[in-house]
This record gives structure tokens, sequence and C-alpha cells, in this order.
């Protein structure tokens, strides 16, 4: 298992090391145009946002989980669409709602249980790129299953990352163009480092 360190290194490195950079710009777009998405199905649609949300989640995590194990190649940008191919949305969507619904009742128990489990939950979407045969109920058990031992090192990762958003919010979001890509193919190489621990595994997006 990597440390944090040489996790927010390595995707420092496959973002090619500064926000000028090919991949850093494509994973920017990619969070852009989401996060865009997002925003209008919430304002306009209401809860059309239920409905996008999952699918959403799971075609950045496709993104950041190619760009972790194939750095060199050219995203696509069909990758990000990747939860409407075959059966993928339900089971996004399945992980979106009963994960949301089961931190919500967690953190009725005072708000620490909320972000344990939550950080359990946090690989589910790429439980699901690796393990497609899975149910999305599944994909959850077995993201808890894989962060046991590692629930603290993922909070200390995430934590790392306050300052920077932080400082985002001070500079009016400018600075999320660069925090935004960082962190999230951070948590994909943090995912990537636990199935290489010898108990692990994963044969699914970006695997020959």
């Amino acid at each position: 298992m990597y440390s944090n360190y040489e996790i927010r290194r390595r995707a420092r490195e496959q973002l090619q090391g500064n926000i000028f950079s090919t991949n850093w710009l494509t994973l920017l777009a990619f969070v852009a145009v989401t996060s865009l998405a997002l925003g209008a199905a919430s304002s306009v649609f209401g809860l059309a946002m239920l409905f996008l949300a999952g699918a959403a989640e799971m075609g950045l995590a496709a993104v950041c989980l190619l760009l972790v194990r194939q750095p060199q190649r050219k995203m696509e940008v069909n990758t990000v669409f990747h939860a409407f191919k075959d059966d993928h949305y339900v089971r996004s969507l399945v992980i979106y709602l009963l994960s949301g619904l089961y931190v919500f009742l967690w953190s009725l128990l005072f708000w620490i249980p909320g972000i344990v489990k939550g950080c359990a939950y946090s690989m589910a979407y790429y439980v699901s790129l690796d393990k497609p045969e899975m149910s999305g109920s599944d994909c959850i058990t077995t993201s808890e299953r894989l962060m046991e031992g590692y629930k603290w090192q993922l909070f200390c990762l995430e934590l790392s990352f306050l300052g920077w958003f932080i400082v985002s919010f001070l500079t009016l979001g400018i600075g999320f163009l660069f925090v935004e890509p960082y962190y999230r193919l951070a948590k994909a190489n943090f995912y990537e480092s636990i199935i290489r621990v010898p108990t692990g595994g994963g044969a699914g997006v970006g695997k020959e």
C-alpha cells in the first residue's frame, strides 16, 4: 500500500505536472462539464439530480481510473458516459442512493460514524468498474471490505486537500481548476493502491 505522499506524487505525475498539460486540462474539462450538468439538473429539474449524480460519479471514476492505469492514452469523451453503457446506469444509481442513505443513517448516531462509513463506501464506483458483474449493493459491500484498515489513511488523504479547498474558495473558485482534478485522481490512485495489496484484485477499466 502506497503512502499518501506517494499517492499524491503519482497523481501529479499522471497529470503531467502542471495545469496546462493535456491530461490535466482533459480531466478538468470532464469535471467541469459534469459539475455543470449536475448543477443544471439540480436547479432546473430538482429530483433529476438523483438520477444523474450516480452516473456522473461513475463516469468521472472511469476517466480517473483509466488515467491512472494508462496515463499516456488519449482520453475519449465517451469514457465519461460509461454509466450509460449496458446496465451500468442502474448500478451507478443504486450505489449513489444506497451509499447516501447508509451514510445519512449512520450520521444520525453523530457525525463520526457517518464519516467512517463515507470512507468505507468511497471505493464502490471503482469496484463497479472492475467488477461489472456485481450488483450496486455488492459493490458497496466490497468497497467496505476493501477499506478495512485503510479508512484512516483515506481520511488523512482527504484532509490533506483541505487547505487547497480553502484557498479555492478564497480565490472565488479559481483554485478548483487545480485542486479538483488533482483530488479526483488521488482517490483513484488510492483505490489502485488498495487492490494491488496481495488480497486485492481488479481487472476492469484500463486493465489488459
